[in-house]
């Protein structure tokens, strides 16, 4: 069954504006999807570092700040498909 005319140009105004949602060119529909799913990430400005670093002592030669080991990781997937893990800290 051939489509009509009016489907056709309906059908290629969708595949139009799904390619450029692949392409991520449609910013105004990105940013929206953003405001409403919410990135999960937030910034805690009022923790102090002292949550999560610890003081190492060399033997009184140095004195230095090392990161304690982390409370959980979070799996990061980049855009090359490579998964890499940051620590995250409950502070």
């Amino acid at each position: 069954m051939a489509m009509s005319p009016q489907e056709l140009e309906r059908m290629n105004k969708l595949e139009k504006l799904v390619e450029s949602l692949a392409r991520v060119e449609n910013v105004p529909f990105i940013e929206n999807i953003g405001r409403r799913a919410g990135t999960g990430v937030t910034s805690d400005v009022i923790s102090a570092n002292t949550t999560i670093l610890r003081n190492v002592n060399e033997g009184g030669l140095a004195s230095y700040n090392v990161a304690k080991v982390p409370d959980g990781k979070l799996q990061i997937k980049l855009s090359t498909g490579e998964i890499k893990f940051i620590g995250i800290y409950n502070s």
